[in-house]
């Protein structure tokens, strides 16, 4: 089995949605790249109460501004996890509280980038 070292492996920023508040989220939008495969395109959505959850959690302020930057964050640690593990990137990917709860590493990695 061959395995893909995590600097030939590419996440990239593309964007943010457009009007996905009203739905209750903030979107991230990435272009993940994985050597032998074809680049895909990742909506990362993170949900209101996780936004909370976060700003609270970093002491940062509940603004917009913190919310895309939190979901632009929370979405290159978790996608590039995924690809550096060999899963097959998702196509939409929500961030909860529950998944936050269930994978503190991503809270740990925020709290690393002084976030």
């Amino acid at each position: 089995m061959t395995s893909t070292a995590p600097s030939e492996i590419t996440v990239r920023y593309e964007g943010p949605g457009t009007g996905t508040e009203i739905w209750g989220m903030t979107q991230a939008n990435f272009s993940v790249g994985i050597p032998g495969r074809h680049a895909k395109e990742c909506a990362v959505l993170l949900n209101d109460a996780a936004a909370r959850f976060l700003t609270r959690e970093l002491g940062r302020d509940d603004t917009p501004e913190t919310r895309q930057a939190l979901a632009v964050e929370v979405g290159s640690y978790v996608l590039r996890q995924r690809a550096e593990s060999g899963a097959h990137p998702d196509s939409l990917i929500m961030v909860s509280v529950a998944l936050l709860q269930e994978q503190p590493a991503i809270l740990a990695h925020l709290r690393s980038l002084g976030a």
